[in-house]
């Protein structure tokens, strides 16, 4: 064991250990009876105010092993006692030891039915779902603890993660912020508890954009100030964060709804996601209509938001049918697919050299790009037997997966197949991109396999970009390649049929150019972000409580 000099004045503990589960039950192991908080600089850092309110709550509900469950992977810290990593330490593995969360939640599962002396406490810190990005204001870690390869990632921390929120949600019950702005009447309120970053908020930022420039007075309110409020703030939109989870139920909820509608007298509400039932119910009092934008087929993620809204968005035809099936009449669903910034995603906004080269590829080097959460109805898997079929024939062949790395267990499974199917060496994981135009420029064709997938905006976006897109069929997104034919349409999951879409591709640069023409004008024909967002004002329009009447403005 031995204590370094670090970066930025940081105490740095290291071990021999290659591993974080060898080097933490290390640690432990000359720690007895203390609590060890772990956590990755490499890819988030946790501020002190985080770290001293996990490990009270740790305290507090005498845990064993303690986490934030709705953060992505590697963003929010962890406590364990260290006895708890000592005797998992002294686990012995065929392999490569596995992720040490796999390994505790794995043990917590197998002890749950166990008597109390028997199974893990594990209590989960109550905190938000963020994606965690914004600007760093300041470095406040107190301590990190890590194996030997910490010196070096802490000497490079990435500059696009603040958690600084989640240091107030532990107060919630206690707690409430209450809007601060001034009484003033909006067009539209857009309401969304989730404060992650993907395809769906990026669709959010959009629209506030495009309903902007058609001159509608926009607020929104959503769960935690990061990357969904400050992107929709520089579009000009009056945006409140409430720092705790407004959609639970209970009095403050409802004291919030009714301070919220006090500050906000909007027209029309428009719900990315479930906002809360206490929302709903006061919007309900007072008469202002809700439209809820259905972007998953998914419906029960937004529970109280079906039955508290009679008018529908969906971004799919294929949504629709899920929305229809569960209950709701076809009459109170429109269907408005989303639209791209046609300007800002064009081809030749960066040179894709250049960009192959920033990522470490060479020219010559055939990109597959996968841009979609790490979770199970994505399908990497189709993907990584794709490419194992293909490893042989094409020897440039690189793949490359972005997102947030969400669950650990799915994460490390995923891995593995690679490993097993002798792949990993050509693939990338690349964590959420600020500009995702570099990677998608970068790449020679941009697929997506998922199961369940009301539309994809990274293929939307790809298109724009001029790129040959491959998507499985049975998905919104197949309504959109299939006719004109302007990409490669496959089977439901099939790895076969993706391998030879590729195989085809790759040998075909004519093809390819003219798959990417066809995309790019399919996407200019009625995919734009002008046309989504008159799409989306119109029906807002004639569902709002009293005509909202915006300038008439092109979107440019």
């Amino acid at each position: 064991m031995e204590r370094l000099a670090a970066p930025y004045g940081i105490p740095v503990l290291t071990a021999g250990g290659e591993t974080r589960l060898e080097a933490l039950a290390e640690i432990a192991s000359v720690l007895p009876g203390r609590a060890v908080v772990s956590f990755f600089p490499e890819v988030a850092f946790a501020r002190a105010g985080t770290v001293r309110a996990i490990w009270e709550h740790h305290a507090r509900t005498g845990n064993q092993y303690t986490w934030i469950p709705n953060l992505p992977y590697g963003v929010g810290p962890e406590v364990f006692d260290s006895e708890l990593l000592v005797g998992v330490g002294r686990v012995r593995f065929e392999g490569p030891a596995p992720d040490l969360t796999l390994v505790v939640q794995r043990l917590i599962l197998a002890r749950a039915g166990e008597g109390e002396g028997t199974k893990i406490r594990a209590t989960p810190f109550p905190a938000p779902v963020t994606g965690g990005a914004g600007r760093l204001p300041a470095f406040s870690i107190e301590t990190a603890v890590e194996s030997r390869k910490a010196k070096e990632c802490l000497a490079d921390l990435p500059e696009a993660y603040d958690l600084a929120p989640l240091e107030r949600w532990h107060l919630a019950k206690e707690t409430m912020d209450r809007p601060q702005w001034k009484s003033a009447e909006a067009d539209v309120l857009f309401i969304s508890p989730w404060s992650g970053y993907s395809g769906a908020e990026e669709c959010l930022v959009s629209l506030v954009e495009g309903l902007g420039r058609l001159g509608w007075k926009r607020a929104a309110l959503f769960g935690v100030e990061d990357l969904l409020a400050e992107r929709c703030r520089e579009r000009g939109a009056d945006v409140y964060c409430a720092n705790w989870p407004f959609e639970r139920a209970g009095e403050l909820s409802t004291e919030f709804a009714k301070a919220v509608f006090e500050a906000i007298r909007p027209k029309v509400i428009h719900c990315n996601f479930n906002p809360g039932g206490a929302l709903l119910e006061e919007a309900r009092r007072l008469g202002i209509p809700v439209v809820t934008h259905m972007r998953t087929p998914d419906v029960k993620l937004y529970g109280p938001a079906l039955g508290g809204a009679a008018h529908f968005i969906a971004v799919s035809e294929y949504t629709k049918r899920f929305l229809v099936a569960s209950g709701v009449t076809a009459e109170s669903v429109a269907v408005i697919y989303d639209g791209v910034d046609a300007e800002k995603f064009r081809p030749g906004v960066y040179d894709p050299v250049g960009m192959k080269r920033e990522f470490g590829y060479a020219e010559d080097d055939f990109v597959v790009l996968l841009v979609a959460r790490l979770v199970p109805e994505k399908r990497h898997d189709v993907v990584l037997r794709a490419a194992a079929m293909l490893r042989g024939e094409l020897p440039r062949l690189r793949i490359v997966f972005v997102g947030n790395k969400g669950n650990p267990g799915f994460l490390h499974k995923l891995m593995q197949l690679g490993s097993e199917l002798g792949v990993e060496d050509i693939v990338r994981w690349l964590p959420f991109q600020p500009d995702i135009r570099k990677i998608e420029i970068a790449a020679d064709v941009v697929v997506l396999c998922s199961e369940l997938e009301a539309l994809g905006t990274c293929i939307l976006e790809g298109m724009a970009l001029g790129k040959p897109v491959v998507v499985t069929e049975g998905i919104g997104l197949a309504e959109v390649v299939r006719e004109p034919r302007c990409g490669m349409v496959i089977g439901d999951g099939a790895a076969e049929e993706l391998a030879a879409a590729i195989r085809l591709l790759a040998g075909d640069a004519e093809l390819r150019a003219e798959l990417g023409r066809a995309a790019r004008e399919r996407i200019l024909e009625g995919f734009t972000l002008d046309v989504h967002a008159r799409q989306v004002a119109g029906y807002l329009a004639t569902r709002a409580r009293s005509s909202v009447a915006p300038r008439a403005r092109t979107l440019g």
